[in-house]
Formats: structure tokens, C-alpha cells, sequence
């Protein structure tokens, strides 16, 4: 908390490389999760509807542990459409110090991380911490 996120290269489930320090101007929200984890399923709805509540003010991506051929399967036959990075290697879980998950890190538009969450989060702790990064009105 407090401290630089560290910066990642990781593919979308397209392919598509995308790269942290790119993001930079908005709050982005990384769920750290796997199709094997209970919590994490459980979770991913609302985490989705928050996304799409702050769609414009803030950028969310899932990070996944598992398969990419695994995770869009699952993404398409729960009918989510879950933007997700693929972290099989688990070099971003470890860079980012995720002990286990679920696990939700919350990083400004300076690219600071503002909050850390491990085990399922409650909505409200997260509206709470985005509203001191996005001034209303």
C-alpha cells in the first residue's frame, strides 16, 4: 500500500499483450482469481458489476492463474465477459505478493497501489477506496 505497482506484461485471452505503465491515467483494478477457486466464482459477477458501474473512470482486468484456453471456455460458457490477463506462470502473482485467492489490488491513475484485499471483497470496501481516487462532480 502506498508503494509504486510494479509494472507487468501479461496476454489477454485474445493474445493481446497489454502492459501496466500503459494504463496510467485511470485507477485500474486487478482480481487476481482461477476458474478452481469457489470464492473467486462466487465473487466475479459482482466484481464484474462494479466494473461496469465505473465503466469511463476506472479500468478492471482479472488476472488468472489458469490456462487461457481453460479461462475463455469457462468466460464463454457462464456467459462473462470478465476482461481477463493470463498469468499461468504466476510471475505477476508473485511480483504482487498475492498469497492466495481471490485477491484484489486497486492502483491509481499515478500507478500507486491504494488498496489490497485477499479473500472475497466486500463491494462497499471498494467503492469506499475508489471514491477518494475519483472526485465527484
Amino acid at each position: 500500500m502506498g508503494k509504486e505497482a510494479p509494472t507487468f506484461h501479461l496476454r489477454d485471452l485474445n493474445g493481446q499483450n497489454v502492459e501496466l505503465s500503459s494504463l496510467r491515467g485511470k485507477p485500474v483494478l486487478l482480481d487476481f482469481w482461477s476458474t478452481a477457486c469457489g470464492p473467486c466464482i462466487r465473487e466475479m459477477p459482482s466484481i464484474e458489476n462494479f466494473a461496469q458501474e465505473h465503466k469511463g473512470s476506472l479500468i478492471v482486468w482479472g488476472v488468472s492463474l489458469d490456462q487461457p484456453e481453460r479461462d475463455k471456455k469457462w468466460l464463454t460458457q457462464h456467459q462473462q465477459e470478465f476482461p481477463t490477463l493470463s498469468d499461468v506462470d504466476y510471475a505477476v502473482s508473485d511480483l504482487y505478493k498475492i498469497p492466495g485467492i481471490p485477491a484484489v489490488v486497486l492502483i491509481d491513475e499515478r500507478g500507486v497501489i491504494r488498496g489490497y484485499w485477499e479473500g472475497p471483497v466486500p463491494i462497499q470496501d471498494l467503492e469506499a477506496a475508489l471514491k477518494k481516487l475519483i472526485p465527484v462532480g
